[in-house]
């Protein structure tokens, strides 16, 4: 939706496309994946929401909003569980856009692991590694 009077996002859908689907029937059906407000309880779509959105899935490891934002990350596929270092990847790649601040916030967390002790930082920044990663056949 779009707000042409006010220039506003007052809420938004996401669609996805069900490739070997669209592929074996020669038609491509979109699907409503998520409404965004309803999806994560927001009263009213503004940057300030959706940054104290993001700012949850760091800040509250018992919110149900990142385990959401998981899965509708991955259209709904199992991707596996998502651990601390997975958590903080994903807040760094939506609050960090630009490659240069998204590398300093995840040196950031990696810094902050490493002074926990070494086996820590070995484990996290191997899964860290594994994250960030893209698999290549």
């Amino acid at each position: 939706k779009f707000d042409t009077d006010t220039g506003q996002v007052p809420d938004y859908t996401q669609y996805y496309l069900d490739l070997e689907s669209a592929n074996s029937r020669d038609q491509a059906d979109w699907q409503p994946e998520y409404n965004l407000t309803t999806y994560y309880d927001l009263k009213h779509l503004t940057p300030q929401s959706l940054h104290n959105l993001a700012q949850s899935f760091r800040s509250d490891p018992h919110s149900t909003y990142f385990p959401k934002y998981y899965k509708a990350n991955s259209v709904g596929l199992d991707s596996g569980e998502c651990l601390a270092s997975c958590v903080h990847t994903h807040f760094c790649a939506i609050t960090k856009l630009d490659y240069t601040e998204f590398t300093h916030c995840q040196e950031a967390a990696a810094s902050a692991l490493a002074s926990s002790g070494p086996r820590l930082a070995t484990v996290t920044l191997t899964a860290l590694l594994f994250t960030v990663t893209p698999f290549v056949t």
